[in-house]
């Protein structure tokens, strides 16, 4: 298993602690949750350079073009990302940041708020 992958075990394993532990899904939807953050993240490894509000619409998109996904799917994905990015905190310490598919949304945020939030 590369680095990379081992990292994103770790990260979506940690996630799905966290779900668990603290009772945000039920427990039936809990792995389909996981499932979405680790396409989005696999997905967003493509899209570096937006934002991470871009990349999810992007994501979001390529989604609901699927065959058989229906409109509450979309919306499942966009709550369990949501969830990843605004509750759930990578810590550093799980790789380089920017060298990192896990990392990488959270540097992009940091960036883009010293930038545009003065």
């Amino acid at each position: 298993m590369s680095n990379i992958g081992k990292k994103l075990k770790t990260v979506l394993e940690g996630y799905a602690k966290f779900l668990r532990d603290r009772d945000l899904a039920p427990p039936k939807h809990q792995p389909h949750l996981v499932r979405w953050v680790r396409e989005f993240l696999l997905f967003a490894e493509k899209y570096g350079s937006y934002t991470f509000e871009q990349t999810l619409d992007l994501f979001l998109a390529a989604v609901g073009e699927r065959v058989g996904i229906q409109p509450w799917q979309v919306q499942q994905a966009a709550d369990a990302v949501r969830i990843y990015r605004y509750q759930y905190r990578v810590p550093a310490r799980m790789g380089n940041q920017g060298q990192s598919l896990v990392v990488r949304p959270w540097k992009m945020m940091r960036v883009y708020y010293r930038v545009y939030a003065k």
